[in-house]
């Protein structure tokens, strides 16, 4: 019997670009968490994330590295043993991928929008309303990315 999902406290996430070691959360918009790392009972990593476009409209979320919703216009690309993709039907371009990388790291791309913060990472760099995120490792922080409409803050750790 599986025991519970628990949060992933050691672990690689390459977002955008940047690899981002052993932080909880890896990336916050307007406070909200918006890529949970779990893990399940055998310790392999586990994404949950709710892309949005632009206009904060929901295009896929996914749930357990498996896209769960695919608004229309959109498909979900699942194959065992091969990156979970979100496609965009008119032009078949890719959207979201979540990728294994190995047995503790994960890679991510997607477009995310929480209260009017938008980004859209890609392989090559966090395109934010602030500029461009690329190239960093940020280890060891309690937070990876936070971004707020008028702020961004790399490796922010918060009192307690």
């Amino acid at each position: 019997m599986a025991g519970p999902l628990t949060r992933a406290e050691s672990y690689t996430m390459i977002l955008g670009g940047n690899e981002i070691n052993h932080v909880d959360p890896a990336l916050v918009l307007e406070k909200e968490e918006v890529c949970r790392v779990r893990e399940d009972d055998a310790g392999r990593l586990l994404i949950d994330c709710d892309l949005k476009d632009k206009q904060g409209q929901r295009i896929a979320k996914f749930a357990k590295n498996t896209p769960v919703f695919v608004a229309d216009g959109y498909r979900a690309s699942i194959v065992p043993g091969e990156p979970s993709e979100v496609i965009r039907t008119v032009d078949e371009q890719v959207v979201s991928r979540i990728e294994r990388l190995g047995p503790r790291k994960i890679s991510v791309t997607g477009t995310f929008n929480v209260g009017g913060v938008f980004i859209a990472a890609t392989p090559h760099g966090i395109y934010t309303s602030h500029g461009v995120i690329r190239g960093n490792t940020i280890s060891g922080f309690g937070t990876g990315i936070w971004l707020q409409k008028n702020s961004l803050i790399i490796g922010f750790s918060p009192v307690r």
